[in-house]
């Protein structure tokens, strides 16, 4: 029992001195984002202006602490040297500069309802950094991504957090695995998904609160995220359709782990109809994408089978009338059985099921598309995070105890 009241109390103490720290880091982050912004304006420089943003961001976030914020700030650096010493770059969106080429308007290509309009939206930023400071466009873009990584880092982060309450150097496990794992996407990704990667993991992070909050605060700033997560996915096909399957499916869980559908469906429906021509444009896009990948595989239901050539599924070879069938026998099989895994997992591991529901959808998401079967990386990254934090913990307080043991041997 002593030992307990020890251990609380060391963790209160360490609390307060978190607090401290993260009001000076705020303080010293904001003035370190002053210098970059005032070192932008002088020297020209791109790279201190992306720094300056994302900086920026990293001070506004409200749910990490100032560690995690000391080593976001410090991810930023590094991936922006690196891009300085040509280590890595990233390719504007092909299909964006093909729009760019005929006409740079944003308004011109929504007015005529383009259906890469809004991958032209979402890498437009590269295109502006490339007008104010006079850079090649993949080099601005190459910057601008760096922006995308460091949001991505926090946003892990803020998952994590959400339900390991760990601050300070008790959450260091978890921030080093974050910062690695970043990093190795930062090399190997390419400048497309990297935005895709974003979006589901701020699509996670919401429909987590979402789900295990039956009265979320912010819940229309929390629409709104959710929107942003779902354009940033439609930088594919591929990662479109599993995020919108995500967040559909979590809205119908909701329902069902809430037993109540008033308040949601009220909220739900004002948001639809003050966002109904955004909706409307919405709906039309995705029936546009989908349509677009059918022909292009075939068509019709031809096109959907030939799909699978383009992920994991090319281990099925060219399917017979006979293959299509047995892949269609043995996926309802295969479906069922998920169903059920689902099911348990569901009563086990409730708070924790968005992740699960992420993890699952994006695995089927793989027999289509590597790309879009990569997005699995984002729940399994944070449920390994988790464990390892939890781990420590134990490990932790395992030591803080035998210090304290040793101490009370030492005074007898």
């Amino acid at each position: 029992m002593t030992e307990n009241l020890h251990i609380t109390a060391e963790f209160e103490n360490d609390k307060l001195l978190v607090d401290k720290k993260s009001r000076r880091a705020n303080l010293a982050f904001g003035q370190l984002a002053l210098i970059c912004l005032a070192g932008s304006i002088i020297f020209k420089s791109c790279n201190m202006f992306c720094i300056f943003i994302g900086i920026s961001f990293i001070s506004l976030n409200q749910r990490c602490d100032y560690i995690t914020k000391t080593i976001a700030v410090i991810f930023l650096f590094v991936i922006n040297y690196f891009l300085y010493l040509q280590l890595n770059s990233f390719e504007f969106f092909p299909q964006a500069y093909a729009l760019l080429e005929i006409n740079p308007s944003l308004v011109y290509w929504f007015e005529n309802g383009h259906m890469h309009a809004i991958r032209l939206m979402i890498a437009y930023p590269g295109y502006i950094f490339q007008n104010l400071f006079g850079l090649e466009l993949n080099v601005a873009f190459s910057y601008y991504c760096t922006i995308i990584f460091t949001l991505l880092f926090i946003k892990l982060m803020n998952i994590k957090d959400y339900f390991s309450k760990k601050k300070g150097m008790l959450d260091i496990v978890g921030i080093c695995l974050f910062f690695v794992f970043v990093m190795i996407l930062f090399f190997i990704m390419n400048g497309r998904i990297c935005f895709a990667f974003l979006g589901f993991s701020v699509l996670i992070y919401e429909m987590v609160v979402l789900y295990n909050e039956a009265n979320p605060q912010n819940w229309l700033l929390r629409y709104l995220k959710v929107m942003i997560g779902i354009i940033l996915s439609t930088v594919s096909s591929g990662t479109m359709a599993v995020s919108c399957g995500f967040v559909g499916i979590m809205f119908i869980m909701r329902i069902i782990k809430q037993k109540k559908i008033e308040k949601g469906a009220i909220r739900l429906i004002s948001v639809c109809v003050v966002g109904s021509p955004v909706l409307f444009f919405a709906i039309k896009y995705v029936i546009k994408m989908i349509n677009k990948n059918l022909i292009f595989f075939g068509g019709g239901f031809d096109g959907a089978i030939n799909m699978l050539q383009h992920g994991i599924g090319r281990i099925f070879g060219t399917p017979s009338d006979t293959m299509v069938l047995w892949i269609l026998s043995m996926g309802c099989v295969v479906l069922a059985v998920n169903i059920c895994v689902l099911l348990y997992l569901y009563r086990k591991f409730q708070q924790k099921f968005p992740l699960l529901i992420a993890t699952n959808i994006s695995f089927y998401g793989s027999f289509f598309g590597f790309s879009t079967g990569s997005l699995i990386l984002v729940p399994l990254s944070v449920i390994t995070a988790i464990l390892c934090d939890r781990f420590y913990s134990k490990c932790f307080k395992a030591v803080m105890i035998r210090k304290i043991e040793i101490a009370n041997d030492s005074e007898v």
